[in-house]
């Protein structure tokens, strides 16, 4: 096996496999520490011992990118169509890689995030809990995932996110 193979093979799954990832979310784990779990196509569910923060910087990074100029792209996007007060942006990298930020636990502590983050393309549809605060997504590989955020405010960010889309692709084009 050449040094580059066994180079890429000793990556995380998350960076090797990330166009397959469905979702990235704060987790508890096992063991009681604050960590990350992320969820994949095949319904695979890796867990990792790093904050929500630290695995999307990591991530980001081997994409070459970062999270703080997605949330300033975000952020300036939002600003020229209007939408000043939103504070929950969608991360684009791409069409294929399109971040939604959703509530994703309840925390022991204030400084353990609640935000994690859906693929926008892998959501097949969203429906509300019977009987529960919060609503159901579920993925086109029919995987579901229950997230605190009521349907009303995940559908108006999935349609923000579907606009932001729209507007970076008609500012590619024309540009």
């Amino acid at each position: 096996m050449s040094k580059i193979m066994k180079n890429i093979w000793s990556l995380p799954r998350y960076k090797r496999e990330w166009h397959n990832i469905c979702a990235l979310l704060p987790a508890y784990l096992p063991d009681g520490c604050n960590g990350s779990m992320i969820l994949y196509e095949d319904g695979g569910t890796e867990e990792i011992k790093a904050s929500l923060s630290w695995l999307l910087d990591d991530l980001l990074d081997c994409l070459r990118s970062n999270k703080a100029v997605l949330q300033q792209q975000s952020s300036e996007i939002a600003v020229q169509m209007g939408k000043r007060n939103k504070r929950r942006l969608p991360l684009i990298l791409n069409e294929a890689f399109l971040l939604l930020p959703v509530k994703a636990r309840a925390t022991f502590n204030r400084y353990h995030g609640v935000d994690g983050y859906v693929v926008l393309p892998k959501v097949a549809n969203i429906t509300e809990q019977n009987g529960k605060d919060g609503c159901k997504i579920c993925f086109t590989n029919q995987l579901e995932l229950e997230v605190l955020d009521n349907l009303y405010t995940l559908r108006g960010n999935m349609a923000l996110a579907a606009e932001m889309t729209a507007y970076l692709r008609e500012e590619h084009t024309s540009a």
